[in-house]
């Protein structure tokens, strides 16, 4: 009997035994589970991390292809880019770009004089146009032309006119229908052409740095010949035209060569060499436009 209680207590010590083993083995397989969770976030968080990393690429590539394309419209610059400016850009000349803005800018001819006063000395008046530039300044050596030309054609960089205007003829000057260059403002009943320019100087030193071999001014004259039926002749410089077509002539020579250089639709020099007033013309010392003939 006794031996019987006995064997019941070990079976049932065993089997509490079997019980608690069993928890313990359960409660270990849950632990797997945590911590593949835990290797599962920090992918997540490599995942989400890629992904910022890839918008911040995106987004530092598409300040570099702008950078790009600005650095290739500044290289075309560089490159010496033709920048035309057009003769109907400023219709009245001097009046079309002195004007008085406001009290701090004021940029009209009597404000111009006003400070021209107080550096130079110059009489204080009060003007309307260039017309009236010319009651003082008709001829000589402060001729209105040489005045004007000084004032907005040296100096360079430091010269507003020039960085900001090109320093382009056509914003004062204008070819009329009978291919006179006038100055706008003073030639009020003149026809004018609209014609374009740019400011590009290649340096030349005569008609003939251009007008070599094919294009040598003899070939021209008789391309003209078989055109316009321009006597047939062999020149050697622009300066054999003035026989024939003298300033005070009935076809001067700077009405033919304005018309040559500076109308028609497909013009050569217009494209080619910008129809720049600068590779014909120079200004001297005393402010006198000459022509390199």
């Amino acid at each position: 009997m006794r031996k019987g209680k006995i064997l019941i207590l070990l079976l049932g010590i065993l089997f509490i035994t079997a019980l608690f083993i069993a928890g313990c083995g359960g409660g270990q397989a849950e632990e797997p589970k945590e911590d593949q969770q835990q290797a599962e976030e920090p992918k997540a968080d490599e995942q989400k991390a890629d992904k910022q990393e890839g918008q911040k690429e995106e987004a530092t590539e598409e300040p570099a292809e702008q950078d790009k394309e600005e650095a290739t419209e500044d290289s075309s610059k560089e490159e010496g880019k033709m920048v035309y400016v057009s003769s109907d850009e400023k219709p009245e000349g001097c009046v079309s770009c002195h004007t008085k803005e406001s009290e701090e800018k004021d940029y009209s001819l009597t404000a111009e004089l006003t400070a021209m006063s107080d550096e130079f000395g110059h009489p204080k008046m009060d003007i309307q146009g260039p017309e009236q530039c010319q009651m003082c300044h008709p001829d000589g050596e402060i001729s209105f032309d040489k005045v004007a030309h000084k004032i907005h054609l040296t100096g360079g960089e430091e010269n507003h006119f020039i960085t900001s205007y090109e320093g382009s003829c056509l914003q004062c000057h204008a070819l009329t229908d009978e291919n006179e260059m006038v100055v706008k403002g003073l030639a009020k009943d003149a026809e004018l052409q609209v014609i374009k320019s740019a400011s590009l100087d290649l340096e030349t030193e005569s008609c003939g740095t251009c007008h070599q071999n094919d294009y040598s001014l003899t070939n021209e004259l008789t391309k003209m010949n078989e055109e316009f039926g321009h006597p047939k002749m062999e020149i050697s410089s622009g300066e054999d035209c003035l026989m024939c077509h003298k300033a005070d002539g009935d076809i001067p020579l700077d009405k033919v060569l304005h018309k040559a250089h500076l109308t028609g639709e497909e013009n050569s020099f217009v494209a080619n060499y910008g129809g720049s007033c600068l590779n014909c013309h120079d200004l001297n010392d005393s402010g006198k436009m000459t022509t390199k003939l």
